[in-house]
């Protein structure tokens, strides 16, 4: 099963690994507890990043960028879709 870096960064790493990489535990050269620790917590997901290569925000800011493009949302309304987007991404992760 593959899985994408979702942070800037993976300490303890033996290679760099960027944020969007698609990595295994092995090529990252991590015990088996650091790497539970990181799908855990997040840092390291099933599902790829959002935002393409480089980009600098979280997928939220990512996220938020495309629907201002998209639609003509006001900050409040851009604020409330956001943090719904938030609170179904902890959902999934918690299933």
């Amino acid at each position: 099963m593959p899985y994408y870096v979702w942070t800037s960064s993976i300490k303890g790493a033996k290679r760099e690994a960027k944020r969007g990489d698609k990595v295994t535990q092995q090529e990252l050269g991590l015990s088996r507890e650091q790497w539970n620790a990181l799908v855990a917590g997040g840092s390291v997901r099933e599902k790829p990043f959002p935002a393409p290569k480089g980009y600098r925000g979280s997928a939220v800011d990512y996220l938020r960028e495309q629907l201002r493009e998209t639609t003509s949302m006001s900050a409040i309304e851009e604020e409330e879709v956001a943090s719904e987007l938030v609170k179904v991404a902890e959902a999934r992760k918690e299933e």
